[in-house]
């Protein structure tokens, strides 16, 4: 079971190249929270949809990963909504951690997002276009000043990001995203899978999902 699900893992980062006359939600799904997609906000990193975790309720992803990797944000930092001006500034205050197994902390939060989102689950196995993460509309100008072959790396370098969530869309249209494909997609996303998946953050003693 476990090798027949890593063989159908990808881990496809490559940013799709977009061209000015390409139409999202005809030709592509950007995720993020500027989509003109419903599928693209949902999975947005920013996307403030509350789920639970093994340390209780967030809201989003982002909030999650950020309070495992900062030094001691307030509790109420996970319960906000949209990110603020003031939540950016508060962030800057705290010392980020060293986690060894970042983009798996990631992982885990996504899967955890949209395994309790059945209506998602089902939008996810019935999309049929590619994702990608850049957002054209708000950066036109990009087109013109970088080359081709960097056409598509954004600003914040999500690729890893884009990866996963294509993982995760195999995994659902393969009737794999269950406990065990999940569990062996967010294994395979860890830089050192010796290691517990939080080490580095705050939260100690953690097994909750090796």
């Amino acid at each position: 079971m476990e090798n027949e699900i890593i063989s159908l893992l990808k881990k496809d980062s490559e940013f799709l190249p977009l061209t000015p006359d390409m139409v999202e939600g005809k030709d592509y799904i950007a995720l993020s929270s500027n989509s003109d997609t419903i599928l693209g906000r949902a999975l947005s990193f920013n996307n403030p949809r509350k789920f639970k975790t093994f340390i209780g309720e967030v809201s989003g992803i982002r909030r999650f990963v950020d309070f495992i990797g900062y030094s001691y944000l307030p509790i109420s930092f996970l319960l906000k909504g949209k990110y603020t001006k003031e939540d950016n500034e508060l962030i800057k205050t705290k010392t980020r951690l060293e986690l060894s197994n970042y983009w798996a902390v990631v992982c885990y939060a996504v899967c955890e997002r949209i395994r309790q989102d059945k209506q998602l689950q089902i939008m996810i196995r019935n999309n049929t276009l590619p994702w990608t993460i850049v957002y054209w509309r708000k950066n036109p100008a990009v087109l013109e000043e970088i080359t081709q072959d960097r056409l598509c790396v954004n600003q914040i370098k999500l690729g890893e990001y884009l990866a996963m969530l294509r993982d995760i869309e195999i995994l659902i249209k393969n009737n794999k995203f269950n406990k065990i494909g999940i569990a062996e997609l967010i294994k395979h996303y860890m830089k050192n899978p010796e290691a517990d998946l939080f080490e580095g953050s705050i939260i100690l003693g953690s097994n909750s999902i090796r």
